[in-house]
């Protein structure tokens, strides 16, 4: 990819051949859509705010899909168009909901808002009313993702789904990101093999270079079990390891040419996200595999629509600076951590002292 005129310069290129950086940060789906203004300056907004706050690989944060937007292609489009509009010169990804997540739709109703009492994705109430494709399931909402018929059901979603993502994919968008939330997951006897069924499907007419990635929110997918995520053909996965720790497990087990995307910063602004956090998560998931730095990505734990515009903004800035710094001045990053972090004499005496000579305590 080309330089650019705003945000984090991207290079390198990962197996798919689409250009990242060695380390970027990308949203987890939506973004909360800037109030009072027409739907064209609300998805400027959105893609300039990721762009200035160092984020490597954009997306639409689901702020302008419409009856207008009927097509994956014209969502896709709509957001190219207008991140060039900006002077950005970054990869722009699309954020899709899977079968077993269009499954699970009630039927009749829009999805369940963040904090209700059966919601059960972020990700999925951004998207439920938002996604274009929403028609192409609409057959199948509302069915018991544990019930009789369900495989038979999301076999036949994918297999619609497909067509419009290898439309997609043909039409230039360098990352297509399937968001299955773990609540919607099948459940039971033969759940992986049931996952992994309906997924290869899903991605059956995509050509070998494509770029797809898996993201799981709202908790873990450990009882699918690892062999069904990773022989599948996404070339990068994300997990949400806020309300789903237990991934760290199941990325233990990725393949080292796999991407992973470490979603640590949390998306409910329930508790403070820290760059020691990050930068830990980061480090972490290189290690894994032998993966490397340049197969590892930050994200946000989940969808940002509940957040504030100030919130998220603060949240996807810590992102791309901890991107950054990763990359580029590692003793920077290190100087901005808070000591006690990188102290472990200070950790466990509870509180930091520096040693005489002016230098942390047992380094």
């Amino acid at each position: 990819m080309a330089g650019m005129d705003r945000g984090y310069a991207a290079h390198g290129r990962d197996a798919g051949g689409v250009r990242f950086a060695p380390m970027f940060a990308t949203l987890a789906g939506s973004y909360p859509r800037p109030a009072d203004v027409p739907t064209a300056e609300a998805l400027r907004v959105v893609l300039g705010a990721q762009a200035d706050s160092g984020l490597g690989l954009l997306s639409d944060g689901c702020v302008h899909r419409s009856d207008d937007a009927s097509t994956l292609v014209e969502a896709w489009t709509i957001a190219g168009a207008a991140a060039a509009a900006e002077g950005i010169d970054l990869p722009v990804k699309l954020a899709v909901l899977g079968p077993w997540a269009r499954l699970a739709l009630p039927a009749g109703r829009e999805w369940a808002r963040p904090g209700a009492a059966d919601a059960r994705s972020e990700v999925a109430a951004a998207h439920a009313a938002a996604d274009p494709l929403r028609g192409a399931g609409a057959v199948d909402a509302g069915a018991d993702v544990g019930g009789p018929g369900a495989d038979a059901a999301a076999l036949a979603t994918a297999a619609r789904l497909a067509v419009a993502l290898a439309a997609l994919v043909e039409a230039g968008c360098p990352v297509v990101e399937i968001h299955e939330p773990s609540a919607s997951l099948p459940a039971g006897p033969g759940a992986g093999e049931a996952f992994a069924l309906v997924h290869r499907a899903l991605l059956d007419r995509l050509p070998a270079d494509a770029h797809a990635t898996l993201a799981i929110t709202g908790g873990d997918a450990e009882a699918l079990g690892a062999g069904s995520l990773f022989g599948l053909a996404y070339r990068s996965y994300l997990f949400d390891l806020i309300a789903g720790p237990d991934s760290w497990r199941t990325i233990a087990k990725a393949p080292g040419d796999r991407g992973i995307i470490v979603g640590v910063a949390d998306a409910t602004g329930a508790r403070e996200s820290r760059l020691e956090e990050v930068a830990w998560a980061a480090g972490y998931a290189a290690s894994l595999g032998g993966r490397g730095m340049a197969r590892v990505g930050l994200a946000p734990s989940s969808g940002l629509e509940a957040l504030d515009p100030a919130q998220a903004r603060a949240l996807i800035g810590l992102l791309g600076e901890a991107a950054r710094m990763l990359v580029g001045d590692p003793d920077e990053l290190l100087r901005r951590f808070d000591p006690r972090a990188v102290d472990l004499r200070s950790a466990a005496r509870g509180a930091y002292r520096p040693d005489r000579r002016g230098r942390p305590a047992g380094r």
